[in-house]
């Protein structure tokens, strides 16, 4: 036997030791591939799987690629203390910077698969943190970057889907003993670990196929997981009812990657004859979708009970040769195959399906109701104004509107929508369907699925619903709102005008067309317009008058054009122009009256003026509409009333008084005398104010009361007196009683008193009232009413 030295003998046995030692610490390679994870996978549940983490070495010049979401562990033979991050100019990573200092020991495989494992040291970074994909520089050595220094590409994980399919199918229903194939292509390595989560419809998790346990779903990895795209699943056995499938990974053996993908559903059907259908009940035409399921790749034959029954050809899985009732096919490698069938008439109808090795057969059931359409508008329209022609069908993808059975261009094809609704607007005033500008009732039919395009409705076509809309012309209603105004303050004229885009609007001076006009512009008319609402035919105009206008009776006259959108029979839709060309001058500049109209008019009194506009308006044949009402024009007033009662102190002191302002006309009032009172701020009420103050503050004496309008002015006095003194109660005396004897009463006759009575003072009548009545030939109405020639 071969003797050592004890020299030799102890070198060989600290080389034995140092040996022992380094066998639990993971041995690092200087150079090569910088992920190293496949040196480190493990056995888990008999897979190999890779660690909780993705493993970089520190390699110069090396290139990798990263997940946002992966756990990083940089490695290196000698371990620097820290690594810094940071993204490239330029680019979307540009601005990143992150020096890397944690360091974490990570338990991992001792080898590929290996049963056991080491612990592994290295500098930490969780990719997760990171918002920006692109590629990142590595540095370990800031004193040499150029020789210490990788790149990583970062890119977002993809989102994880999958199919369940036979075959080439994707499938949402099996039969029982149908072998399915999962098919996915995630952003995961092979020896990444996952599950195949299957839940039965007991709500219970499989871990593995009950029909073959060889095939595990519970902490594989993606090698096995790719592999039932190939070997597939069998269902031999499986409990019929619905099952929830999806797919997720085990990050403590993904490298850290957490990614679930969403949820679907597959049923397992019993290995017998079935049939179902969409919905049983439906309307003729209407194409509904038919179930069969039953053994896979099994013959059958399925038949309608009448031949209203109709499988049109090459629908879903209908036969290519004809459309029938009746006809023989054979299952799908998932035991299922869908038909599409409608009925051309209403009834009910049995569906049959047979089982042509067994000779078991299903029915289904359908009732089929009259295809219908049911308008949901108005009923009465104004000529001029938008209709909005809609309704629902409880059927098909078009729908024709014949108006008084005419198809028109724009009334052709009308998309029904998903929930069965369509809508078409007709602007009225513009339309070229003759039937919606002429006063009096219209039908509108409706054609679900017409394929006769525009035109006549011919003899034999079958409406599917009706309506009937009344068409009116407009009309025009305005008021103001006063009666009377004060110079400097404004007025508002409103109204509605159905089947009006817009009204103008023409005050004229008391004085007429010599007048300065209520703008004080110099001529006695004064326009403006307002347009009305698509909402609810109203309209609004606010007008101002000038404190330098005169004051008296002004007309305020609402005008539209009509239907026809012209004024009188002008061809003109300016009221302006409409004057020119209705006075006989040529209308030169458009909307605005022309020099000569202007000088006629200035000749013209108001009640001339409101004669012409009568006349251009009521033409025969005209369609104008207009309505004019008096407006009472004043200086501006602000009065206190008077004489004010004297107030004792503690009193309340209430000063009242009258205004003509806007009720937005802020009137301050202070009452001054041995004291001031605290000033109060009072607005007009339907021509009066009233301020109230509290005295108790207050000594004797007499206080003047001042109101400001910031225009007028008014004042008054008031005298404070002193509080008036309780009065003492005094003993109350009882009066003694004497009798004396009644005089004797003697008969005189009472002269009657006469009673003064008192004339009775005239009201004034405002000026050129009288004159409007006679022209306007309104008689004793107050303004004239809004009239209509057809």
């Amino acid at each position: 036997m071969m003797k050592l030295s004890k020299r030799l003998l102890s070198l060989v046995l600290t080389g034995i030791m140092v040996m022992s030692v380094f066998a639990g610490i993971a041995m690092l390679p200087m150079v090569g591939a910088t992920d190293n994870t496949g040196s480190y996978t493990m056995n888990v549940s008999n897979y190999c799987v890779n660690p909780g983490v993705k493993i970089l070495n520190l390699t110069d010049d090396a290139e990798d690629s990263v997940i946002i979401g992966q756990e990083i562990l940089f490695v290196n033979g000698t371990l620097p203390s820290s690594i810094r991050i940071e993204g490239y100019d330029d680019t979307n990573t540009e601005g990143y910077v992150k020096t890397v200092t944690t360091t974490r020991t990570e338990a991992v495989g001792n080898g590929s698969c290996a049963s056991d494992t080491i612990n592994l040291q290295g500098l930490y970074f969780d990719a997760g943190t990171l918002t920006k994909t692109g590629k990142y520089k590595v540095i370990w050595d800031t004193s040499d970057p150029a020789n210490n220094s990788m790149n990583i590409s970062v890119s977002e994980p993809s989102t994880w889907t999958f199919d369940i399919k036979v075959g080439t199918k994707t499938v949402s229903s099996i039969t029982v003993g149908t072998t399915f194939t999962i098919e996915t292509s995630p952003d995961l390595e092979a020896n990444d670990s996952v599950d195949l989560v299957i839940i039965n419809p007991d709500g219970i998790q499989l871990t593995e196929n009950p029909a073959d346990t060889s095939q595990d779903f519970k902490n594989i990895n993606m090698t096995k997981l790719l592999s039932y795209s190939s070997t597939g699943i069998n269902t031999t056995g499986w409990q019929t009812g619905t099952y929830r499938i999806h797919l997720e990974t085990n990050e403590e053996h993904a490298q850290g990657q957490e990614m679930t993908s969403a949820e679907k559903t597959l049923v397992v059907n019993k290995g017998e004859i079935d049939i179902s259908a969409e919905k049983t009940t439906c309307v003729e035409l209407e194409t509904i979708k038919l179930t069969v399921t039953g053994v896979a790749n099994r013959g059958i034959l399925i038949s309608g009970n009448d031949s209203h029954v109709i499988f049109p050809a090459g629908q879903e899985d209908n036969p290519n040769t004809a459309s029938t009732y009746t006809f023989g096919d054979t299952l799908d490698a998932d035991g299922t195959k869908t038909y599409a069938v409608y009925f051309d008439d209403t009834g009910s109808y049995t569906i049959t399906v047979w089982d042509n090795v067994t000779g078991d057969s299903e029915t289904v059931d359908i009732s089929v109701e009259e295809k219908a359409v049911t308008f949901d508008m108005v009923s009465v329209a104004t000529i001029g104004e938008k209709l909005v022609i809609k309704g629902t069908a409880n059927t098909g993808d078009t729908v024709d509107i014949a108006v008084e059975d005419y198809v028109y261009s724009s009334l052709n094809d009308l998309v029904i929508d998903e929930n069965g609704e369509f809508e078409k607007e007709i602007d009225t005033g513009t339309t070229t369907i003759s039937d919606f500008k002429v006063p009096g009732s219209v039908r509108l039919r409706a054609y679900i699925d017409r394929t006769a395009g525009t035109g006549a409705i011919q003899s034999g076509e079958s409406d599917d619903g009706t309506t009937v809309v009344l068409m009116r012309v407009g009309t025009l209603e305005a008021e103001l709102s006063v009666s009377s105004v004060a110079l400097g303050d404004d007025f508002w004229v409103r109204g509605t005008a159905p089947g009006s885009d817009s009204v103008d609007i023409l005050t004229v001076d008391p004085k007429g067309g010599g007048g300065k006009g209520i703008d004080n512009g110099g001529f006695g008319i004064t326009g403006a317009s307002a347009s009305v609402s698509d909402v609810d035919d109203s309209f609004e105009k606010k007008i101002s008058t000038s404190e330098d206008a005169k004051s008296g009776t002004y007309l305020v006259g609402v005008l539209s054009p009509g239907r026809d959108g012209i004024y009188g029979k002008t061809n003109e839709a300016s009221i302006y122009d409409a004057l020119d060309v209705y006075l006989g001058f040529t209308d030169n500049t458009p909307s605005a009256l022309e020099t000569g109209t202007i000088s006629l008019l200035k000749a013209k009194s108001q009640d001339d003026i409101a004669a012409i506009l009568e006349g251009l308006l009521t033409e025969a044949g005209s369609d104008d509409l207009y309505t004019v009402i008096p407006l009472v024009v004043e200086e501006q007033q602000l009065t206190i009333d008077t004489p004010i009662p004297d107030v004792a102190i503690g009193e309340d002191l209430v000063v009242t008084g009258t205004s003509n302002r806007q009720p937005d006309t802020a009137i301050i009032v202070t009452v001054k005398g041995p004291v001031e009172l605290t000033p109060q701020t009072v607005y007009p009420s339907n021509g009066t104010w009233s301020a109230t103050f509290d005295t108790s503050g207050a000594e004797v004496g007499v206080y003047t009361v001042k109101a400001d309008d910031g225009d007028k002015t008014a004042t008054a006095t008031v005298n404070i007196v002193s509080a008036t003194p309780t009065p003492t109660a005094t003993e109350e005396v009882t009066p003694t009683v004497t009798e004396t004897e009644a005089p004797t009463p003697v008969e005189t006759t009472a002269t009657p008193e006469e009673t003064a009575t008192e004339e009775p003072t005239p009201t004034e009548t405002p000026p050129g009232f009288q004159a409007i009545f006679a022209l306007a030939g309104l008689g004793a109405v107050a303004y004239l009413v809004a009239r209509r020639r057809e």
